[in-house]
């Protein structure tokens, strides 16, 4: 197989990127990620849904099965989680980071499915 190919691509989501928490590694309205359903694995990047839709945030292992989600920015607050609240909001591991080149024509490219 060669790089970059998969036999399984409908099992990746995308993401584009919300708000300024992960900035400047990805910016709101120009980049995006693709995840992959999962559970937690090891500290990495995640996709989480606490309710209001998708965010992407760094997830890391605290110890005594707690977890700490933190941006890029530290401006904003770390949270705390127990392993029961990450298994309710955790949506998966972020696979790519995608830098936008042109939004508009990213914006209906999701907006058509196409993407």
């Amino acid at each position: 197989m060669a790089p970059f190919q998969s036999r399984n691509l409908g099992a990746l989501k995308l993401v584009p990127i919300q708000g300024d928490r992960m900035s400047p590694r990805l910016r709101h309205g120009r980049d995006a990620v693709y995840y992959a359903r999962s559970r937690f694995l090891a500290d990495d990047m995640y996709v989480i849904d606490w309710g209001d839709g998708p965010i992407v945030t760094y997830i890391q292992s605290a110890g005594r099965g707690t977890y700490r989600l933190f941006g890029e920015l530290r401006h904003y607050p770390d949270n705390a989680v127990t392993r029961a609240t990450l298994d309710q909001i955790l949506l998966g591991v972020v696979v790519c980071e995608i830098t936008v080149r042109d939004p508009e024509l990213f914006r209906q490219a999701v907006a058509g499915g196409t993407l």
